[in-house]
């Protein structure tokens, strides 16, 4: 089984325009209102794949009842810790045309001590099924960037690898818990090493440090449309993603952990497990943005994704 982790939740308020014009009305082709946070989607596109998953988190007030109810409309397990404070809702404007999105992400409400205490003790004894763990998103306010590490060891000291797909503190501070593979676009690993990353050499001499000084032992960039690069001790590959028409990025990264995640669940080569991710991410981009990839396209994408080792 694999248990995803938000520790921030969200219901995400989707508007497609026209256009994003700034001091103008603008008239939205449709709205509406879906759950969002990187570990609820990875649990939804997990459920679609055919995995055991159970999705983790905090979730409040009357949003996070909606939530709850819209992943047991789609039959996909979950076990929040109920907090006082409302589960937030994030507006995103989407351009017809050209895709391009402006996020507005509220902070949330802030945790209370007894409710990240009661996610550690969780942490401590995770059921006996559990294989892997993936975390990711923002904090909270209210709960220290260090908590991550703490949760990243304890399942560790139970013997159950984690996926870290996070940025900024977060990603600075769950690394020191060890996880097994983390997946930061470049952005994000430049963020990490306070440095310039431009080249895929560059990426890949960067890849193995972290690798070398034990931190981590699998690192994926994501490349948006140039696909993926693939980094452990002794290999590298890149993953060219299929080219197809792009509808929406929503939900495309956490449909890539969700991908690797279930090869690494089923024992894949690296190189598979690289395939399988960027085959659910393609999927994804493939349908609209209140959708997430379905069974079949992923199966029809797979064979299409081509995987180059680097010397």
């Amino acid at each position: 089984m694999i248990i995803t982790l938000t520790l921030n939740p969200c219901i995400d308020y989707i508007l497609q325009v026209p256009q994003i014009l700034m001091e103008d009305t603008l008239r939205a082709q449709y709205a509406f209102f879906q759950p969002g946070g990187k570990g609820i989607h990875v649990s939804r596109v997990l459920k679609r794949l055919g995995v055991e998953t159970i999705a983790w988190g905090f979730c409040g007030g009357d949003p996070g009842r909606w939530l709850q109810s819209y992943l047991d409309e789609e039959q996909v397990s979950h076990d929040f810790i109920n907090t006082q404070g409302a589960t937030r809702v994030n507006t995103i404007l989407t351009e017809a045309t050209t895709h391009k999105q402006l996020r507005v992400s509220a902070p949330g409400k802030p945790l209370q001590n007894q409710e990240e205490q009661i996610l550690l003790d969780r942490f401590r004894n995770l059921p006996t099924s559990t294989r892997w763990i993936t975390l990711g998103g923002s904090l909270p306010p209210g709960i220290a960037s260090h908590c991550i590490q703490k949760l990243i060891e304890h399942a560790q000291e139970q013997g159950i690898y984690c996926i870290l797909d996070a940025d900024g503190e977060v990603l600075k501070a769950g690394i020191q818990g060890r996880p097994y593979l983390i997946k930061p676009n470049q952005f994000e690993l430049e963020r990490l090493l306070g440095k310039s990353v431009t080249s895929q050499p560059e990426m890949i001499a960067c890849a193995r440090e972290l690798i070398h000084q034990g931190l981590v032992q699998v690192v994926v960039i994501s490349l948006g449309k140039a696909g993926a690069l693939l980094v452990s001790r002794d290999q590298a590959f890149h993953a060219k993603a299929p080219d197809v028409r792009v509808l929406s990025k929503v939900g495309a990264g956490d449909s890539m952990v969700a991908g690797m995640a279930k090869g690494l669940l089923e024992e894949a080569s690296l190189q598979e497990v690289l395939r399988m991710g960027v085959a659910a991410g393609t999927a994804t981009v493939l349908v609209p943005p209140d959708e997430l990839c379905q069974a079949y396209q992923y199966q029809e994408l797979l064979p299409q994704v081509c995987i180059e080792p680097i010397e």
